[in-house]
């Protein structure tokens, strides 16, 4: 009820921890079930990389890698308004393949709203983006699973990874001239 009535006040970590606490303050569940049973690797992963991204934004980190990103560009950029989106998703995609997609978006999600174009339309290829995580066994837990079994080699990933790859870039670059343009009203191609 808590995450329906109060979401708005505590938000939902505070909620979750606090659910968690009372089940161990009820003596519901004892800590050592919980401890033996939570992978804390992964916690830690993702207060870290979420932090890295909060502290980026605050000491305008994140404003310079994006300015110099689109410093390199510059031309390009003045010419073709679509070139910060394909950076952002080229930057993204790569680290997709390298870090967990939540981890990319924590940590990315700052800079590429610093690399120009319109703040909304960055965001949801930043998010889109970040589920390409094709090329590799590390980029998303299931295909962690499926390279664990030993059927599939890493060569198997980027042997198939590369095509789907390009693919799934291209139709994000469709949807973001064709589709985004009536629903949402965005226009800025040159």
């Amino acid at each position: 009820l808590c995450w329906v009535f109060l979401n708005e006040h505590f938000g939902l970590g505070i909620i979750a921890i606090g659910g968690a606490f009372l089940y161990l303050a009820t003596g519901l569940v004892e800590w050592q079930h919980i401890s033996r049973h939570t992978n804390w690797g992964v916690i830690l992963l993702f207060a870290g990389v979420i932090s890295l991204g909060v502290q980026m934004k605050n000491t305008g980190a994140a404003i310079w890698i994006g300015n110099a990103i689109v410093s390199q560009f510059t031309t390009l950029i003045d010419q073709f308004s679509i070139i910060p989106y394909i950076l952002n998703i080229a930057i993204t995609t790569l680290f997709s393949n390298i870090m967990s997609s939540s981890g990319t978006v924590a940590v990315l999600g700052p800079i590429t709203l610093n690399m120009g174009g319109d703040p909304l339309y960055m965001g949801m290829t930043t998010a889109i983006a970040s589920a390409f995580g094709y090329f590799s066994a590390i980029a998303a837990p299931a295909c962690m699973i499926i390279y664990s079994s030993g059927l599939v080699k890493i060569t198997d990933f980027l042997i198939a990874g590369w095509r789907i790859g390009i693919a799934s870039f291209v139709t994000l670059l469709i949807i973001y001239k064709f589709y985004w343009p009536l629903v949402i009203g965005l226009t800025n191609f040159k």
